[in-house]
C-alpha cells in the first residue's frame, strides 16, 4: 500500500516538473523571438545608419559621413566638395565645436522621390532629425527629414530636394 502512495507522490511530482519545463520553455521561446525581431528589425538597421552618420559629422569625419549617401546624394555633390561646405559652414563660420542631435521616425513610406528629376524609390524611411549647434551666434537648430532606404543591401541616406 505504501509503495502506491509512493508512486503515485513521484508520478505527480514527475508531471509538475513537466510542467514547469513546458513552461519555462515557452518563456524562453517567446523571450528569443522577441529580441531576435528587435535586434534583426530594419528599423533597428536604420537607426544604426542615422547614428553612425551624425556621430561621424560630429567628429567632422565627413569623409566617412559622406560614404552613407544614397548614389544620388553622390551624384548633387561630390565627395571633396561636401567636405569642405560641411567643414566650412557648420563648423568654421558658425564657430561650432561640436553639435547634439536626436531623430524620431515619421513614416514608413511605400515609395518616395528625392527630387522630381530622380527615380522613385520604395521601402523607405522617413525621420526627423534634430541638430542642435552651440555657435557663436548662439544656439541653432536644425530639422532635417532624412530618408533613408536600400541600395545594394546596404541602407543609405536621402535628403529631401522637393520645393
Amino acid at each position: 500500500m505504501r509503495k502506491n502512495k509512493m508512486r503515485r507522490q513521484y508520478r505527480s511530482r514527475s508531471n509538475v516538473t513537466k510542467i514547469i519545463y513546458v513552461l519555462l520553455s515557452f518563456i524562453l521561446l517567446v523571450v528569443l523571438y522577441k529580441c531576435t525581431t528587435y535586434l534583426f528589425h530594419p528599423e533597428r538597421k536604420v537607426e544604426d545608419v542615422i547614428n553612425q552618420f551624425y556621430t561621424l559629422e560630429q567628429t567632422q569625419d565627413f569623409s566617412s559621413s559622406w560614404e552613407l549617401f544614397h548614389s544620388s546624394m553622390k551624384e548633387k555633390f561630390d565627395k571633396s566638395t561636401y567636405i569642405q561646405d560641411r567643414s566650412h559652414v557648420f563648423f568654421n563660420h558658425f564657430g561650432v565645436d561640436t553639435f547634439s542631435f536626436t531623430y524620431t521616425k515619421l513614416n514608413e513610406l511605400a515609395s518616395w522621390k528625392m527630387d522630381d528629376s530622380r527615380e522613385t524609390l520604395t521601402g523607405v524611411y522617413e525621420y526627423l532629425v534634430i541638430t542642435t549647434y552651440k555657435s557663436k551666434y548662439g544656439n541653432i537648430e536644425m530639422r532635417q527629414n532624412v530618408y533613408l532606404t536600400l541600395e545594394n543591401e546596404k541602407w543609405v541616406i536621402l535628403w529631401d530636394y522637393n520645393f
